[in-house]
């Protein structure tokens, strides 16, 4: 009888070990894991390409860890960034029009300022309404997959602190914006006679080049052109 005592004393005071290394592991996670550098929006800008038809929007950022958070593990550089924008031109006598396009990052520097800059065709714009100026706009970032929620910088003044309008604003663009899709592009995508200054891009990952073997020949077996 002494030994089964023992037995069981002994297999649950194992287990009570287990358990509270456990709870140190994951508290150790949270004090000293890896912590996430997030979007610094510094400036969101519309502007007309002199004689070329185009309105440039710019948007300048930087990803930044936040403030505080003690010994966590911070990393130089940010990989596979997603950005999407959405833009929403017009007015309610007018009617709207939603425009969406988006870039991938193949990596970044953290505290590095960059920009990206998408353009729409100005006739699209309703220019007599608001001179090219978008009703609204909306960013969102994804930073391997993941989604980030978007701050007040990346949006339009008119969604800040009113997730019912920004929701709506949402819903309406996921039904209307592929109507429209491939017309709001960004830099790489312009016709080439389109001067622009693109310096300080950052490097882009280009989903339409990424062609299987497929893609050169046609079912006879005969490459393109022969």
């Amino acid at each position: 009888m002494k030994r089964v005592i023992y037995f069981f004393w002994m297999l649950f005071g194992r287990m009570w070990i287990l358990f509270g290394f456990a709870i140190l592991l994951g508290y150790s996670g949270n004090c000293f894991g890896a912590v996430q550098a997030l979007p610094d929006v510094r400036r969101v800008e519309f502007t007309g390409l002199p004689d070329a038809g185009w309105i440039r929007m710019r948007i300048d950022f930087a990803f930044r860890f936040p403030s505080g958070g003690g010994e966590n593990v911070r990393k130089d550089r940010v990989e596979n960034v997603t950005l999407r924008v959405v833009q929403c031109h017009g007015s309610e006598g007018a009617g709207f029009r939603f425009f969406r396009s988006a870039v991938e990052m193949v990596g970044l520097s953290v505290d590095k300022r960059y920009s990206v800059s998408f353009y729409l065709p100005e006739e699209l714009s309703y220019p007599s309404v608001n001179g090219g100026q978008p009703h609204s706009w909306l960013l969102e970032w994804k930073v391997d997959g993941a989604l980030l929620e978007s701050d007040a910088h990346s949006m339009s003044g008119s969604f800040a602190g009113r997730p019912d309008v920004l929701a709506s604003f949402r819903k309406r663009f996921e039904a209307e914006a592929p109507l429209n899709d491939g017309i709001l592009i960004p830099t790489w995508a312009l016709p080439s006679h389109v001067e622009c200054d693109r310096s300080d891009e950052p490097v882009l990952r280009r989903r339409d080049t990424c062609l299987g073997l497929d893609s050169f020949s046609i079912p006879d077996g005969k490459g393109r052109g022969e």
